[in-house]
């Protein structure tokens, strides 16, 4: 195989290039209508995940009785999970649309050189 034809190939990358778009939870996200065609309704997606995460682990701790007494530290005075369920997620679900919008540039620029 030539150079030229090896050249000819990558200059007709696709512009559409996404490690989100297409995968087994972006068509989950578009099922559920938590998404759009372009990575749209962020903050829907950021609300449904957190409270997917979170909730399970409020009704557990309200079925065992550990939401606000009976333990050392209740479910809802104790910050460390809050902060790891309901700020953590949100920030990887936000820059799922930062990494889309960088690797579209980054593999862009990549083809052309």
């Amino acid at each position: 195989m030539s150079q030229a034809s090896v050249t000819a190939g990558l200059s007709h990358h696709d512009p559409d290039f996404s490690l989100v778009l297409g995968g087994p939870l972006y068509q989950l996200y578009l099922r559920t209508k938590l998404v759009g065609p372009a990575l749209e309704l962020l903050v829907r997606r950021i609300l449904a995940v957190s409270l997917f995460c979170w909730l399970p682990l409020l009704l557990l701790a309200g079925i065992d009785r550990h939401l606000i007494g009976s333990v050392a530290i209740p479910f809802l005075l104790d910050p460390e999970v809050h902060i790891r369920f309901l700020d953590s997620i949100p920030l990887l679900i936000a820059s799922e649309v930062l990494v889309h919008l960088r690797m579209q540039r980054i593999v862009g620029q990549f083809l052309d050189r």
